[in-house]
């Protein structure tokens, strides 16, 4: 002991026999306390990880009883370490030695430490190490050999080459609902459903934050769940957080160092919920590549979680931490300053979201653009690899929606820049519903910002959008109001693209002769080979077959040159399924078949995941609308029955109408027509509600062969006689064609 540094009077440690005991069970961590007790099994040692509040203690607690039940160990020890003590230091090594050997019924002299490892190496003893500063504090006691088992708990992750790590990440949904319920000591009702969901969301998962939310709802009966959700979000929305809640993350916070914590202020003052490492240096002045030093501290302390990915790691701040730093920054940060990162992120996001427009055509139309939104758009010459695109958007399109959503009233032209490209990346990708949420938004911010460029190029993407999810009337006056605002603006050149939007919105409104027209002008102003010409050839092609000009449409077909057809393999395949549905309505079903057949040969070569989302799902549909007539009814039934599921997830409802069409006729097909009688009943509502009167026909027709096989002649005859009318009224003779006119006679 000479050689040894005087004890400090304060160094005592209190060791106890047995775990910690809690008022309330123990709820959840199933996953990772099945990893602890996995990598235990074989004894040495196990650190738990995790921001203050996330429940370590607890579970190192559960862990070590359960392995006192098995028989793994014979004795639990357990000795709080005081690391993060506010009013006590942290305890020694050897102080934690002494205690622990002195509750096991073992006296020495000196050197505790040596016969505290010497016990560890020897006997099956359970040593339950709480709230360490970190690993370091206690390396000294650590076991490399021997029966023992020593549970650690800390808030900083530290690698030591004796112990095995398990950080503490959120709770699961579940696992916090029940124990809001435990602590609450009441099982929800049905009314009390959405705010508990509420309450989860706002713990985060942090077992603490949990506790704290529960018990307040506890306290007060009076309050319906309701009530405490609301009190707690605006407590929230203040940077409010509870005690010992608060206590908890500011000591980790003020344990990094000022560069991390001034990085963490600016990733809390930021909308998205997590950024890659290239979007978390541009808010950095400094643009320092050297960031992985700083992120990491904040790693380590579990200020900020460090998810990797297929794409790259990932960033992203606890809503709980973020309250408090958002706190600090107030007091801390001059607004400027954490504006202009915010700026500067913006800036990162939309330039690096343009360069990968070269991978499908954004909803611009506009030939000039304001200085402001130029500044946020990259040159040709930054347009990244189509792999390059592709792989960026997969892992950073909900950040931008995030970001986008974020902008409108006090960026409104990231807004602006953002939604052309954002829009069709969503649309391709058949994310439909959150496109129209896109464009919504951005509309708004182009009223706000007051630029008439910006909003007829937003009203532009609106009509565009909508013309697959709603009312097609509402996509023509979004599309009328850009038009207008091109020829206030003088700009001709963008009329090109509005009017191959309303072409195809005037076919599902089923004015017929004009979206003919506006296809062919659509051709005239696009040139040779652009991918967008298959789309405007084939909307003016089944239209004139819907009005049962068959000549003329075949005429057209025969003028389709092959460079559109070759633009990309995305135009290839949707000409192929363009195609295929034409021939559907000539009723030349093995055709039809073969064509989407090609189609999906089409993607299959070039890779699905090369395709946009929206051909793959067209696709499927058109040939399972050709296996119906061609022999293969169950598995036509089969395959639109999941179609319908994925039309309805992305939002498409035009294609929704055509699938439910289509369901009906395959399960006539399999002699289910009672079946088929309530999907297309299901479909003419939807026709209805979307204005489509070529849907609405299709389903009649359809509707009516159920009914005369249902033995139910007027109900047949007033289907065909309304379909007949809905033909007539578009200027078609396709009901004469049909024989809907002598069916109903």
């Amino acid at each position: 002991m000479s050689g040894a540094p005087a004890p400090r009077p304060d160094d005592v440690a209190r060791a106890q026999t047995g775990a910690p005991q809690w008022r309330t069970p123990f709820v959840g961590r199933a996953e990772e306390l099945s990893t602890i007790l996995q990598r235990a099994g074989g004894g040495g040692a196990v650190s738990v990880t995790g921001l203050g509040g996330s429940g370590k203690s607890r579970l190192a607690a559960r862990a070590m009883s359960l392995l006192h039940t098995r028989g793994r160990v014979d004795t639990i020890v357990h000795v709080d370490l005081r690391g993060h003590d506010p009013e006590l230091a942290p305890t020694s090594a050897h102080a934690v030695a002494r205690a622990a050997l002195e509750v096991v019924g073992v006296s020495v002299a000196e050197d505790h430490v040596a016969e505290l490892r010497r016990l560890l190496e020897t006997r099956p003893i359970g040593l339950l190490l709480d709230d360490a500063k970190d690993v370091a504090q206690v390396a000294d006691l650590l076991p490399t050999t021997g029966r023992s088992v020593v549970l650690l708990t800390t808030r900083t992750r530290t690698d030591h080459p004796a112990v095995r790590h398990v950080p503490l990440g959120r709770m699961a949904a579940d696992e916090s609902r029940r124990l809001l319920e435990v602590v609450m000591r009441r099982e929800r009702s049905a009314d009390d459903t959405s705010a508990a969901d509420r309450l989860v969301e706002l713990g985060g998962g942090l077992p603490l934050a949990l506790e704290l939310l529960a018990a307040r709802a506890a306290a007060r009966p009076d309050w319906s769940l309701d009530d405490v959700a609301e009190q707690a979000a605006r407590l929230r929305s203040s940077h409010h957080l509870e005690e010992p809640l608060r206590a908890a993350v500011a000591s980790a916070y003020e344990a990094v160092q000022e560069p991390a914590r001034e990085l963490l202020r600016h990733l809390a003052s930021q909308p998205c919920s997590s950024l890659d490492l290239d979007a978390v240096i541009s808010m950095d002045p400094r643009r320092s590549r050297d960031i992985d030093g700083t992120v990491q501290a904040l790693v380590t302390a579990h200020l900020v979680d460090l998810t990797p990915g297929p794409g790259g790691a990932r960033v992203s701040v606890h809503d709980v931490v973020r309250a408090y730093v958002l706190g600090v920054a107030e007091h801390t940060d001059p607004p400027s300053r954490r504006e202009a990162a915010i700026d500067r992120l913006c800036s990162h996001l939309v330039h690096r979201l343009w360069a990968c427009s070269g991978e499908f055509m954004p909803f611009g139309l506009l030939t000039e653009e304001t200085p402001e939104v130029l500044a946020l758009r990259p040159p040709r010459l930054d347009l990244l690899s189509h792999e390059q695109a592709r792989e960026w958007m997969a892992h950073n399109a909900d950040t931008l929606i995030e970001l986008v959503a974020a902008c409108v009233e006090r960026r409104p032209q990231v807004t602006v820049a953002a939604t052309p490209v954002l829009a069709a990346w969503l649309h391709a990708h058949y994310r439909f519903a959150d496109a129209v949420w896109l464009v919504d938004h951005a509309k708004r911010a182009a009223l706000l910002w007051g630029n008439p460029r910006a909003v007829a190029e937003m009203a532009f993407a609106r009509g565009t959008v909508l013309t697959w999810t709603a009312n097609p009337r509402n996509s023509l006056e979004d599309l009328a109001e850009a038009e207008a605002a091109i020829q206030e603006l003088a700009d001709p050149q963008a009329r090109q693209a509005v009017v191959a939007s309303q072409s195809l919105c005037n076919r599902y409104a089923g004015e017929l002769d004009t979206a003919v027209e506006q296809a062919l002008e659509a051709l005239a102003l696009r040139p040779p080979g652009d991918p967008d010409r298959v789309n405007r050839w084939w909307t003016a092609i089944s239209c004139l077959t819907l009005l049962g000009r068959e000549e003329d449409a075949r005429a057209l077909e025969a003028r389709i040159a092959s460079e559109d057809v070759t633009a990309d393999r995305s135009a290839e395949a949707f000409h192929r399924f363009y195609r295929a549905e034409d021939l559907l309505l000539q009723r030349r079903w093995l055709e039809a078949a073969q064509e989407a057949e090609r189609g999906i040969a089409v993607l299959e070569d070039a890779g699905f995941d090369t395709i946009p989302g929206s051909a793959q799902a067209y696709g499927r549909v058109v040939l399972a609308a050709a296996w119906t007539h061609v022999g293969r009814g169950p598995d036509a039934e089969r395959q639109l029955r999941e179609s319908l599921l994925e039309t309805r997830s992305a939002g498409d409802q035009q294609l929704e109408l055509f699938v439910l069409t289509l369901h009906g006729e395959a399960l006539l097909a399999c002699d289910r027509p009672t079946e088929a009688v309530e999907v297309l009943q299901e479909g003419r509502r939807l026709a209805l509600r979307l204005a489509n009167p070529v849907g609405e026909a299709d389903v009649l027709e359809v509707l009516a062969r159920c009914q005369d096989l249902l033995g139910r002649a007027s109900e047949a005859r007033s289907c065909r006689a309304q379909a007949a009318e809905l033909w007539s009224m578009m200027g078609s003779t396709r009901g004469v064609a049909l024989g809907l006119t002598e069916s109903c006679a």
